[in-house]
């Protein structure tokens, strides 16, 4: 199972790292054409706030999560002895794969819904929005399969939430 969660994440990262590239290029190029030649590409924000961004922070999720780039907070953990704080960290593994299911659950219903209802954007190009949400669920269920992943890790201290060089408080 592994195998499989880093190739879709490698995936799902290297879409985000072109993602992130697109994103540079067309706001660069919308506000050349704004500044310079007073035409600015119609969409151009539209499409970078409704797609690219949420292509970008929830394809990613899954990646940062497992390279420790999530924000934890320790000023009590770290006071704790073993087995208390072996406690502590289970509960919390498993807080986090609750949140990111309910997370998971929520933008697949909100998908279903944009695409059911067939809802377009409100600006000057209509698109529609349900893709969006579909990416957004995919993005947030790899990131919930890692964390469930993670949680046997809990005990040995190996699961990614639980890295030292993470950035904690």
């Amino acid at each position: 199972m592994e195998s499989w969660l880093n190739r879709v994440e490698a995936v799902f990262t290297w879409t985000a790292v072109g993602v992130t590239a697109i994103t540079m290029v067309l706001s660069t190029a919308d506000a050349l054409g704004r500044y310079l030649f007073t035409r600015p590409i119609t969409g151009a924000f539209e499409i970078t706030t409704d797609y690219l961004l949420v292509a970008l922070v929830f394809l990613a999720a899954s990646y940062s999560y497992r390279t420790g780039c999530f924000v934890r907070v320790t000023i009590i953990v770290d006071k704790l002895r073993s087995r208390p704080r072996l406690v502590v960290n289970y509960i919390a593994q498993c807080v986090s794969v609750l949140v990111a299911a309910g997370l998971v659950a929520a933008a697949t219903m909100q998908a279903h819904r944009t695409i059911a209802g067939g809802t377009l954007s409100n600006s000057l190009l209509p698109y529609p929005l349900g893709p969006a949400h579909v990416l957004a669920a995919l993005g947030l269920f790899m990131m919930t399969v890692r964390l469930i992943a993670d949680v046997p890790r809990v005990k040995t201290g190996e699961s990614a939430m639980l890295r030292e060089d993470s950035q904690s408080i």
